[in-house]
């Protein structure tokens, strides 16, 4: 009975020093906390300084794990459809089917702040495909 009780003791500390050392998880991040919407807002700035307009997102994949971020949405405008492209340097690849209205951007917490590493909007493949190798970032961010 006493080598049994020993032997689960060993078992689940192990299964417990096991799970304490993994990597730190990856969450989803939901509507309205601070962290997503600080992440939001890093990827904001830059997207409409580009399309010389207000955007607000479509959330399509959101993920952290505290260090990094990686999302992947649509901008869209006040009333929830595409940004006018018109006034853009995307209207020729918008008017020939050659824009995705996406953007997938890669951030990094430093110093307390979400800072941008790259985004890429209007892509028609899968841009962030290199970006753990090219960055560090952990693969488990994406989808």
């Amino acid at each position: 009975m006493m080598a049994r009780r020993a032997m689960w003791t060993v078992i689940l500390a192990c299964a417990l020093g096991a799970a304490g050392a993994a990597a730190p998880r990856s969450t989803t991040l939901t509507v309205g906390g601070a962290q997503r919407r600080a992440i939001l807002n890093a990827v904001r700035t830059p997207v409409e300084k580009e399309l010389k307009q207000k955007v607000r997102f479509r959330v399509d994949h959101l993920r952290s794990d505290g260090e990094w971020a990686f999302f992947f949405g649509a901008p869209q405008s006040a009333g929830g459809r595409a940004p006018d492209y018109r006034k853009t340097r995307y209207r020729e690849a918008v008017a020939a089917g050659a824009f995705d209205n996406g953007v997938s951007a890669l951030l990094r917490k430093r110093g307390g702040r979400w800072r941008l590493l790259t985004y890429v909007l209007g892509a028609t493949d899968v841009p962030w495909e290199g970006w753990p190798k090219r960055y560090g970032a952990p693969r488990r961010l994406f989808p």
